[in-house]
């Protein structure tokens, strides 16, 4: 929602964490964004995919990129250190071609 008087854009951002991860990581990475163009007063649903990859890790033993089995937190705010708004996803272990 755009709140001000005039009309603006900003950069929706969404991160991922891995708090019970297995494997070293960043304590949040940036995943995915969408650029948002809105008039004042005007508020608009934003949609952002995360492709599987995002989450993936390069597995030596394995010579290829695997999602580790674990619970994600993804987090829709406007820097990697704002507090935001998340979904915790549990997945299982894949392997990205």
């Amino acid at each position: 929602t755009n709140t001000g008087q005039r009309a603006g854009a900003d950069i929706v951002q969404c991160y991922a964490e891995a708090p019970s991860s297995s494997v070293e990581r960043p304590r949040r990475w940036l995943v995915g964004f969408q650029r948002v163009a809105l008039e004042p007063g005007a508020s608009a649903p934003v949609a952002i995919r995360v492709p599987l990859q995002e989450l993936a890790v390069w597995d030596e033993a394995r010579d290829q990129f695997v999602v580790e089995a674990t619970r994600y937190d993804l987090v829709v705010a406007p820097h990697a250190a704002a507090p935001g708004q998340s979904v915790s996803v549990d997945l299982g272990e894949r392997s990205i071609a």
